[in-house]
């Protein structure tokens, strides 16, 4: 079985789906992480920056959660890849 972003993505649309529509608390944050361990396989870590950060800092702030969580969700998951 391939394993790619793709894939990853469709799993967890799917959980989104069967716990009642759009993105959940308990859903993005895996998502974002499942994102920066395949992108830091592929990329080092300065580059992976420029990318995510601009696409999960506003989604972030529509969550209500705080800045802090996401730098560290970051920092793990660029330090495990």
């Amino acid at each position: 079985m391939r394993l790619d972003l793709c894939s990853i993505s469709d799993i967890f649309f799917k959980i989104d789906v069967s716990l009642g529509g759009g993105p959940s608390v308990f859903t993005t944050p895996l998502r974002a992480q499942s994102d920066l361990f395949v992108l830091g396989i592929l990329l080092d870590w300065i580059p992976i920056l420029y990318i995510t950060l601009p696409v999960f800092i506003p989604i972030v702030e529509q969550m209500g959660w705080d800045p802090l969580r996401l730098a560290l969700l970051v920092v793990v998951c660029l330090q495990t890849s």
